[in-house]
């Protein structure tokens, strides 16, 4: 069990984190290359996703008092 802010970037680090696990237990992958590669992928998705930390600040402050908030683009906005 895993608490989440996000669940499509939860599922993809547990994924990736599987394929760690299997890459390092039967010795298939370049570990090194193969968390460069997943720590670049999930930055890149949590970029795209979740808010900045002041952004998401504000809209927890907001939510906490019942004041509605939408994100206006795919950025921090």
């Amino acid at each position: 069990m895993v608490s989440a802010i996000n669940e499509e970037v939860t599922l993809t680090a547990l994924k990736y984190a599987r394929e760690l696990y299997l890459a390092l237990a039967q010795d298939t992958k370049d570990p090194v290359a193969l968390v460069s590669t997943i720590i670049e992928e999930l930055r890149e998705l949590g970029d795209d996703l979740l808010l900045g930390p002041s952004t998401a600040c504000i809209v927890n402050a907001a939510e906490e008092r019942g004041i509605p908030s939408i994100r206006l683009s795919e950025g921090n906005l």
